[in-house]
């Protein structure tokens, strides 16, 4: 290679790392810690990877529209589900295996989602439910450290994003695949 090729290259390379940094305080990609009963699971850039009861759970974005698709295994079987957009409504269709191995279903849908008060609402099957997300700090509409304190018809459950931060849309995923595991496990 040439020696002005080398320092062209050098130029453009620095040039990136200067003019092509963005703050990045809220994208996301640090690697947080879901914490709660029953969950073993991480959060970065969008995406929720380990554990919830044992059952191994995947979830990302969905590329071409605001959702998450989810994918866990149950009895060595891959399960998978979408949560998005439907109508005036955010659902998706959970699916396990019940004690026979037949697969069944469980709808959650959350109809009422307000940033400003930071709360969740709808239903698990047919139990309503409601999940409320604080933080001692709030960044750019972003939750820092959020705790999500959840009451699923008569029962409360309450976990933790340790080492990250979330805005309500982010929440709002992380509750359907931790409140949807939760459901499907038998945990809640």
């Amino acid at each position: 290679m040439s020696t002005m090729f080398r320092v062209l290259m050098a130029a453009l390379v620095c040039s990136a790392v200067v003019f092509g940094h963005e703050d990045h305080d809220h994208d996301h990609g640090q690697l947080g810690l879901l914490k709660g009963e029953h969950l073993g699971l991480f959060y970065s850039d969008h995406a929720i990877s380990g554990h919830v009861k044992g059952s191994l759970v995947f979830a990302a974005p969905l590329e071409k529209e605001y959702g998450i698709r989810l994918e866990h295994r149950m009895e060595g079987v891959t399960l998978t589900s979408e949560f998005k957009k439907n109508g005036t409504a955010f659902s998706g269709r959970l699916t396990a295996l019940n004690a026979k191995g037949e697969k069944t279903e469980t709808e959650v849908v959350a109809s009422k989602v307000s940033g400003k008060e930071g709360t969740i609402e709808g239903t698990v099957g047919a139990t309503p439910f409601k999940v409320k997300v604080s933080s001692k700090t709030v960044e750019g509409n972003h939750y820092v450290d959020p705790t999500f304190e959840m009451t699923v018809g008569e029962k409360a459950y309450k976990f933790q994003l340790v080492g990250g931060s979330a805005c309500i849309g982010c929440s709002l995923k992380i509750t359907y695949v931790v409140l949807g595991m939760l459901r499907t496990t038998g945990a809640l």
